[in-house]
């Protein structure tokens, strides 16, 4: 799926641009109010972008189907940040279904 290979790439330039930002998301649960907002926007700016006109009319199942494993794809990526990852991936699905 395109949209969640673009979210993965803004993932991994979010990790080389701002690391120290995501060892501290990671470390502290907190954090996810302090800089999710920004990731938020920009995934859903990769979204606007990046979904076919007619996505609204796509069922919740489908979308819950396509991105069901990608927790998991994104804990392979960098196992050290793993609560990072997870934080990230679930933004990912909540931008994606909201």
């Amino acid at each position: 799926n395109k949209v969640l290979y673009m979210a993965t790439m803004n993932y991994k330039t979010y990790l080389t641009v701002n690391s120290m930002n995501a060892k501290f998301f990671n470390r502290f649960s907190f954090t996810t109010k302090i800089f999710s907002r920004r990731i938020r926007q920009t995934l859903s700016d990769i979204i606007r972008w990046n979904v076919p006109e007619d996505f609204e009319e796509r069922s919740i199942e489908r979308i819950t189907q396509l991105t069901s494993s990608y927790e998991d794809y994104m804990l392979t990526q960098i196992p050290t940040l793993s609560k990072f990852a997870r934080r990230y991936a679930d933004m990912v699905k909540k931008v994606l279904l909201g």
